[in-house]
């Protein structure tokens, strides 16, 4: 039906709600797509790979990257609600 190019390999299972992929990538990027037409609607860069698969709960999407930091943005726009460093991956 569609794809989307992104720039590194895709290892994270996209977590699919209200119309939108989420997914990461080890582009340091967790995307958020269209489910219908696959166009980017945001990405949000963090500073390690996106391995996690991320996970999506009231309107705000989780994801833990390899910069030691689990992530809680907005499901819609991508903005950054918060982040906690971990003492690891």
């Amino acid at each position: 039906m569609w794809n989307y190019t992104t720039g590194g390999l895709v290892e994270s299972s996209p977590a699919v709600l209200n119309g939108l992929v989420y997914v990461g990538s080890n582009d340091h990027n967790l995307y958020a797509l269209n489910a219908t037409t696959g166009a980017k609607v945001w990405n949000y860069t963090t500073l390690g790979e996106v391995y996690s698969s991320p996970a999506v709960l009231k309107g705000v999407v989780y994801v833990g990257s390899y910069d030691n930091n689990l992530y809680a943005l907005n499901a819609t726009t991508g903005a950054k609600v918060w982040n906690y460093t971990t003492g690891g991956w």
